[in-house]
């Protein structure tokens, strides 16, 4: 198969795979919708695409890392109702306490192993309303997180973080 080839049917998996979230997150099938759909998609297509195209974004997942995806459910509720408690607590009177936490990075000496479990760090940390990545220290080994509501044990490694209480 050429490259050329690769590339369109790597922009259609992406078109359709926009389209089909565009279709769920506007949950209608609107004529109007479905058009403007079909755009937005193309563009996201595009986007990916030449990004793919450009190499430059090498990154190697591991299949054990879905672990941290299948807890996603538990953590989001479990940081929901922390934040709930702490609204709660607020509008008591008591000031909520935030902080910055630095964690340990997964060791690993590949650099799209180490993309890879950046970007899937972001997100599934991000995911949960009390948390999120600010940024990650290559030299120290170290990702730089914020808790809204700070919990009472600091976890050590991402992989803790990622997991959840």
């Amino acid at each position: 198969m050429s490259k050329h080839a690769r590339l369109g049917a790597y922009w259609v998996g992406w078109w359709l795979a926009a389209l089909v979230l565009w279709l769920l997150l506007t949950s209608t099938v609107a004529a109007n919708e479905v058009v403007i759909g079909l755009g937005a998609a193309a563009v996201a297509a595009t986007t990916a695409t030449v990004v793919h195209a450009q190499e430059q974004f090498d990154t190697r997942f591991r299949w054990g890392w879905l672990r941290f995806v299948a807890v996603l459910p538990v953590r989001i509720a479990t940081d929901t109702w922390l934040l709930t408690r702490a609204l709660a607590a607020h509008l008591a009177g008591a000031e909520p306490r935030g902080r910055f936490e630095e964690v340990r990075l997964p060791g690993t000496s590949l650099a799209p192993e180490r993309r890879a479990m950046e970007t899937l760090s972001t997100i599934v940390v991000g995911m949960s309303p009390n948390c999120f990545v600010v940024g990650f220290d290559e030299e120290r080994g170290v990702a730089l997180l914020h808790e809204l509501m700070a919990r009472p044990r600091s976890p050590e490694t991402l992989e803790e973080v990622m997991l959840g209480p």
